[in-house]
């Protein structure tokens, strides 16, 4: 970094097109490219001011040639998404739906890049945040080296929380935010990839002006400056997530997850309650269960509510089902008090 950096936490506001915000940036970018398991001089990551969707779109809009063509993986609500973004922008592509919660058939998915030779990308989820699944990330890159073609990956809700590394999983688009298990403020969205790749995107027709990859990519890098008018103070407060997360190790975040969804996963199964995938699917940060018998969603969340907790619905989900989460920072003691609060609610039914 810049001898020029100011890096009082209680700056109380930075312009944008000084050199101590472009420093905040890097110090930002480079910790993102490390974390995902790359080297910093071969890749790098841009920012973009936006929730994780709109570093999935641009990616989708910016990286598939205009006679390329993308194969989507969907098995929940996350992949609809990418299939939606693909339909909206007009991209060519071939659309493999596994179904609600069913896992990715494998030969399914070979069988389609072999039979489509014109497939340049493939694009998945990895924890399809919607039904708790972890897809088999390391399975699919493989695949894709075989057939020599790009992986795009949504690691939205699995960045920092669930193992993943972008050069042992050949990842070649890795999509990520600044909330979720990186415990930033929501706001920031961000995509890390081989500079070579990012290069090479000068060469084709951006979908969308402000969400053109390319011409994010040159100004954070060579013209050493955001592209649009970023969200300064998030950034600040992400630059701070990202140095807690160094300091815990992602090893050490992995398991602190792990060991909260375990416990909160024994406590459900010691209540009766089921789960809407096998344990051996799912991801560290959430759980899908279906809701005790005779009640409703909007029953147990006011009541959930009224004590200081918030439970989720599942996303567009047709099952009776709720989520609860295990990133962030929760603590076993809150997780405990939310058991025991549920245990009394089931009891009252």
């Amino acid at each position: 970094g810049s001898e020029m950096c100011i890096r009082d936490r209680n700056t109380p506001d930075m312009c944008h097109r000084e050199p101590e915000f472009y420093c905040l940036l890097e110090s930002v970018s480079n910790k993102l490219t490390i974390l995902s398991g790359s080297d910093e001089n071969l890749w790098t990551s841009v920012i973009l001011t936006g929730s994780g969707t709109s570093a999935l779109e641009s990616v989708l809009g910016s990286v598939v040639p205009f006679e390329g063509c993308v194969l989507i993986l969907n098995n929940g609500n996350y992949g609809n998404r990418i299939q939606q973004i693909v339909k909206t922008l007009g991209i060519p592509h071939v659309h493999l739906d596994f179904g609600w919660a069913n896992t990715y058939c494998i030969e399914d998915i070979e069988k389609a890049l072999s039979e489509n030779p014109q497939i340049t990308h493939v694009a998945m989820i990895h924890h399809e945040t919607s039904t708790s699944m972890l897809n088999p990330l390391r399975i699919v890159g493989d695949l894709c080296r075989a057939h020599s073609v790009e992986l795009i990956v949504d690691a939205i809700s699995s960045f920092g929380g669930d193992p993943m590394d972008v050069i042992e999983d050949n990842i070649t688009w890795c999509i990520g935010s600044s909330n979720k298990c990186l415990e930033g403020l929501p706001g920031l969205s961000f995509i890390v990839a081989p500079k070579e790749e990012y290069e090479k995107l000068e060469y084709i027709k951006p979908r969308s002006y402000y969400l053109d990859l390319h011409s994010h990519y040159v100004s954070q890098t060579k013209k050493m400056n955001p592209l649009f008018t970023p969200a300064v103070q998030i950034f600040s407060a992400f630059d701070k997530a990202l140095d807690n997360l160094m300091d815990e190790s992602l090893d050490g975040r992995y398991n602190r997850y792990n060991n909260l969804a375990n416990f909160l996963r024994d406590g459900l199964e010691k209540l009766g309650l089921k789960f809407f995938i096998p344990r051996d699917e799912m991801s560290n940060t959430l759980t899908v269960i279906y809701l005790p018998e005779s009640t409703s969603y909007e029953k147990l969340h006011s009541y959930m509510k009224e004590k200081g907790i918030i439970i989720y619905h599942g996303s567009n989900d047709p099952n009776p089902v709720f989520r609860i989460s295990s990133m962030g920072q929760i603590t076993h003691k809150a997780m405990f008090r939310f058991l025991e609060l549920l245990n009394g609610y089931i009891k009252e039914k």
